[in-house]
Formats: structure tokens, C-alpha cells, sequence
């Protein structure tokens, strides 16, 4: 849910962002001058809404009006993090991005060759994402430490492709196996 109440979502083909009332009204605003459509959306520490394209990550308020604070590589996820500050993945970069929405500041933290980061969550004061070629739910510490955690792979030694990451009711994390065709659960310890 949106910072107005509303439910924010991306229309990745259609290159917009779309906002619907409780009531069911849809309204949709223009990606301007984009090539690759939105992907992942999140509330920003700022009272707008953050988004990730092709080419980087991006601001929309709750009145329609786009910026783009970020140009890079980014993939999917984005999340604002315990820390206040926008986090994304870069998944073709192999790496996630911390953005300071107050001065523009952009950190990178390297992750590992092909992890393919693809979605990510806030718990336990980290961020966490998964790795789509390696079958890890990684983590990054408010200090900068990456560290990835081995999911096992029970389907005949092919990778189950990790993809979604959400927090549960109980600070544990939620992620999505989509070659395996399961949910899958850890805790943060």
C-alpha cells in the first residue's frame, strides 16, 4: 500500500505506473523516456514511491510526477531498507545498491559471480535478496557485509531459481523456488 492509501503497481509493457483505490479506481502515469519498463516498486522513506527500470532506479510521487534519481543497471527488487535509504538490485551487475533518496549517494556491494540478484526484503536490521543462479538468500548488514546462505536443491540437481522474497508475520523470510514449484522459508538466524 501506497503512502496515500492506495495500492502502487508496475505495468512493465505499457512502461507505466498504475495506482488503485480500495474503491477499485485505476489510474496510470507515463514512464517518460525510458526504454525498459518499471519492474519492482516500493514506499520511499520520502513519502513517494521508488521504482527499478533497465536503467536504473527511479521516483514517482503520489501525484504522478517521475524522476530518475539513479542511472545503471538495475533488475527487480527494491525495498526501503531498516536503515531509511532506498536498496535495489542490480542483477546482471551481480551486486546491490543502497541509494541515499536525501543526496542521491549510491553505494554498491559486489555480491558473487552469477548470482543474478532478483527480489528483496527488510528483517532482522538487513536487507536480504535472493540469488537466482545460485539458489542463496543473501543478506547485507547496515555496515555493508554480504553474506549468502545455500538453499537446498532438491530437484535433481537443477537449480530451483529463487526469484520472490517477502518478510513474515514473524521476522522470517519468504522466497519462491520457481523451477521446484514451491514456497520456501528461513528464519533470519
Amino acid at each position: 500500500m501506497g503512502p496515500d492509501g492506495a495500492l502502487w503497481f508496475t505495468e512493465l509493457g505499457a512502461n507505466k505506473i498504475g495506482r488503485i483505490t480500495t474503491q477499485g479506481a485505476i489510474t496510470s502515469f507515463v514512464v517518460p523516456a525510458f526504454d525498459d519498463g518499471p519492474n519492482g516498486i516500493t514506499n520511499g522513506p520520502d513519502g513517494a514511491l521508488w521504482f527499478t527500470d533497465g536503467n536504473g532506479a527511479a521516483r514517482i510521487t503520489t501525484g504522478g510526477t517521475v524522476t530518475h534519481e539513479w542511472t545503471g543497471n538495475s533488475g527487480f527488487g527494491i525495498i526501503t531498507g531498516p536503515d531509511g535509504n532506498v536498496w535495489f538490485v542490480e542483477d546482471s551487475a551481480d551486486q546491490v545498491a543502497r541509494l541515499v533518496p536525501s543526496t542521491g549517494q549510491v553505494t554498491q556491494f559486489p555480491i558473487d559471480l552469477n548470482c543474478f540478484p532478483q527480489d528483496m526484503a527488510s528483517a532482522a536490521g538487513s536487507v536480504w535478496f535472493t540469488c537466482y543462479f545460485l539458489d542463496e538468500v543473501g543478506r547485507v548488514r547496515m555496515n555493508g557485509q554480504v553474506m549468502a546462505f545455500p538453499v537446498p536443491n532438491h530437484l535433481h540437481g537443477y537449480p530451483d531459481t529463487l526469484e520472490g522474497i517477502a518478510t513474515g508475520a514473524r521476522n522470517d523470510l519468504w522466497f519462491t523456488e520457481e523451477a521446484a514449484n514451491r514456497i520456501g522459508r528461513m528464519s533470519t538466524s
